[in-house]
């Protein structure tokens, strides 16, 4: 992906963040970088039409869905699950407008005249003493958050299927796109907003409890699901929240050496308490995630007939 690449005169090139930057500039170690908004958006691969376009799809699609509960037709499982998908689509284009996507081209920066890393390792002192993961200038950035509740999430993901692991130790040329931790701490309106969603998604299912399927046993394997599908999110906050709140306690009780976050006890575990952590929160949700995808498709082998009539969009709007 691309950034912002810092090149240095006695180390090899490396990514900065916006910490590192901001930390460069303000201790006169860099002058701050110029960048126009024309620039930016040039590096964007979807403009604003395509996202008003796509949007304006997923508006009608949710409408036709709305119109045919309202007149009593019948929904298949599979306009059901994808009416969950799109309407995670809506606040992903709000908080995503301004973010250009599939960027692959870096911004290269330089130090003043007669700056080089050594210099700026010495005059941090203490703090820079510590082996860097990724670059150098990771003593600069803040300490993780406990609250940030993805962090977990992605960490069981990448333990469970390997994607993208992070080195111990050594020089990297870019960030990968698997960020644990957001460039701000988490706020309420955060987790409000994130518990909203989620809410939404996984409650959406819910609706097709007593929907008509071609058998008993699917119409069970569903409502099961369902149950697992609202369960998982809610059964993960209480407890992400009790062993963030009570951290101390549970490194104690796993002999583990304190640490700052939830995520970092779960690092530190044995490896088969990691994988039944990481199989329990990603492996139960992702079972009756990949059934919910499963039963949507094979489900339309055998449809009510009130899924084939159309929505009469006269009976809400006479004159149309």
């Amino acid at each position: 992906m691309g950034g912002f690449i810092l090149n240095p005169p006695d180390y090899s090139r490396f990514p900065v963040d916006a910490h590192q930057i901001r930390y460069l500039v303000a201790n006169g170690f860099m002058k701050f970088p110029v960048i126009d908004s024309e620039a930016i958006w040039d590096k964007n691969k979807a403009d604003t039409f395509v996202r008003t376009l796509t949007s304006v799809q997923v508006l009608w699609f949710t409408l036709q869905c709305i119109g045919r509960a309202a007149q009593h037709l019948s929904i298949s499982t599979f306009e059901l699950d994808m009416v969950a998908f799109v309407l995670c689509t809506f606040p992903t284009s709000y908080f995503w407008r301004h973010k250009p996507l599939d960027v692959s081209t870096t911004i290269t920066l330089f130090l003043n005249d007669g700056v080089q890393v050594r210099d700026i390792l010495q005059l941090a002192g203490e703090a820079a003493n510590e082996p860097f993961k990724f670059t150098p200038l990771d003593f600069v950035n803040p300490a993780p958050d406990p609250y940030e509740p993805l962090d977990s999430v992605v960490w069981a993901l990448q333990y469970l299927f390997g994607l993208a692991a992070d080195p111990k130790h050594g020089h990297i040329t870019t960030f990968k796109n698997t960020s644990r931790m957001g460039p701000k701490r988490v706020s309420v309106i955060d987790i409000t907003v994130l518990s909203v969603i989620t809410a939404t998604y996984v409650t959406i299912h819910i609706i097709g409890w007593n929907f008509t399927f071609p058998t008993p046993t699917e119409q069970i394997l569903w409502r099961v699901a369902s149950l697992v599908l609202l369960g998982s999110p809610f059964s993960y906050g209480v407890l992400f929240l009790l062993v963030t709140s009570q951290l101390s306690i549970f490194c104690r009780l796993f002999r583990v050496p304190q640490t700052n976050t939830a995520t970092q006890l779960f690092e530190r575990m044995h490896t088969i308490l990691q994988y039944l952590i990481a199989a329990g929160w990603v492996g139960t949700y992702g079972i009756a995630r990949l059934y919910i995808i499963v039963e949507a498709f094979v489900g339309l082998r055998a449809l009510p007939a009130g899924v084939f009539q159309g929505v009469e969009w006269s009976n809400f709007f006479p004159h149309v």
